[in-house]
């Protein structure tokens, strides 16, 4: 695998970010649509539910358009925020892993390997390596290390 097909172009970064920005448009423009509400909750076994049939209408708060640019920048700084940290940490490290095993030819090896032993099973293969991920995710709880497994799809695609 070359290391130019690798890249993201000018083009589709261009495209991601405006999917973004309108997906955050729209978000921010349903929460001017849409009434709000919300739940009594009560605390059982250290365990926060919600109690059946409290939902009541309440009054809309009025955001401002620049908060829906600015909420993804004040979640890393909210109340919570340490879990968000934890995952773009992750994230960053799943990231620099996989580069040493793309830069050190080992996942070309691999999926070459894969690939010539499964050669008239392509799309069985595909539906395995997505099935182990998926079960990955599922028995861990941590959905983030899907992100390996488009460049795996995309080479075996």
């Amino acid at each position: 695998m070359n290391r130019q097909s690798l890249r993201i172009g000018k083009r589709s970064y261009l495209i991601s970010l405006g999917t973004l920005l309108i997906l955050m448009i729209v978000a921010g423009l349903l929460t001017m649509i849409l009434p709000a509400g919300a739940y009594d909750r009560v605390i059982v076994d250290s365990r926060e539910m919600i109690v059946e049939g409290s939902f009541r209408y309440i009054d809309r708060p009025s955001y401002s358009p620049l908060l829906w640019f600015i909420a993804p920048f004040e979640v890393l700084i909210a109340q919570g925020a340490a879990i968000v940290w934890v995952i773009i940490v992750f994230l960053l490290f799943i990231g620099a892993s996989f580069t040493v095993l793309l830069r050190s030819g080992m996942v070309e090896r691999l999926m070459d390997r894969l690939t010539a032993r499964f050669s008239d099973k392509k799309y069985r293969l595909l539906s395995a390596v997505s099935l182990f991920f998926m079960l990955f995710g599922a028995c861990f709880g941590v959905f983030e290390e899907l992100i390996v497994l488009v460049p795996f799809c995309l080479i075996l695609a």
